[in-house]
């Protein structure tokens, strides 16, 4: 089932989670210390805290996530780039597809400077499965 998601994340080795929490005004989607178990990762190297967009993942459409979460991001843009300043600071954004969906991502300079002027790294991971898999 083709999937897709987009995030805010901050991470540092000792990352103070309620602070970051208070200084953005906005409860995280998701946050960890570091050496909590993860998904992918028996002890978590680093500590994080994310903002997902809040489209639902059924949503297959990077750019629309994007478009969901920047206004969110925007609107705190001063509490993101003291962030961007102390922490590590992306813009991650996640297509799991197969082969219903020919994925692509495209990003205008209007999005491309948004996500700078917030000192923000971008990170793009698309996943394709062409039904080589098993199921």
């Amino acid at each position: 089932m083709p999937k897709a998601y987009a995030y805010f994340r901050v991470s540092a080795g000792n990352l103070p989670i309620e602070e970051i929490t208070h200084l953005l005004g906005i409860t995280p989607t998701e946050a960890w210390k570091k050496g909590d178990s993860g998904r992918y990762n028996p002890s978590r190297p680093d500590s994080g805290w994310c903002l997902h967009s809040p489209l639902p993942r059924s949503t297959t459409d990077l750019l629309e996530h994007i478009e969901a979460l920047l206004p969110l991001l925007e609107q705190r843009a001063v509490a993101v780039k003291s962030l961007s300043e102390k922490y590590e600071t992306y813009f991650v954004c996640v297509g799991e597809y197969d082969e219903t969906v020919s994925p692509g991502l495209f990003l205008s300079r209007e999005v491309m400077a948004s996500i700078a002027s917030l000192g923000l790294a971008f990170d793009a991971d698309l996943y394709f499965d062409g039904g080589h898999a098993a199921r």
